[in-house]
């Protein structure tokens, strides 16, 4: 037998993080200006650099409404990753906005979908458990 691991990090856009980013189309007034620059010399010259950052708590608002959104919208990214997984092992084609070369269909068939597992710490633990209660496709959860 010969196993290996795949594991998956999900850059989470709930503005928990003190910050991320994602590549999105520009606009059409955003192709027209010059100015604008795009992401690297290799990425197309139709995408630009969206950044994320934290997001403080706004004086008087309630922190237990933030954080309860910010974790369900993390496990949705958490359960929309596993389907993307689940798409890849079925052969389905991926679409990439970075245009890579790789070819992903050579991972048709290669993952267990019976030993699928979230791990998370501190408020990654929060997220597991609710991703575990959106979607029974989580067989094992590690908490630290």
């Amino acid at each position: 037998f010969n196993f290996a691991t795949l594991c998956i990090s999900v850059s989470h856009r709930d503005e928990s993080a003190s910050a991320t980013y994602y590549l999105r189309e520009k606009t059409e007034s955003e192709k027209a200006d010059k100015t604008v620059s795009i992401t690297s010399t290799s990425a197309q010259d139709t995408l630009i650099e969206e950044w994320m950052y934290y997001r403080n708590l706004q004086h008087g608002e309630n922190e237990f409404t933030l954080r309860n959104k910010q974790v369900k919208q993390r496990a949705d990214e958490c359960i929309l990753a596993l389907d993307k997984l689940i798409e890849i092992n079925s052969g389905i084609p991926v679409q990439n906005v970075l245009k890579s070369k790789f070819d992903w269909t050579t991972l048709e068939n290669s993952m267990d979908l019976c030993r699928i597992a979230a791990v998370g710490h501190s408020f990654g633990g929060a997220t597991v458990i609710e991703a575990l209660c959106k979607d029974v496709k989580f067989k094992y959860v590690k908490l630290q």
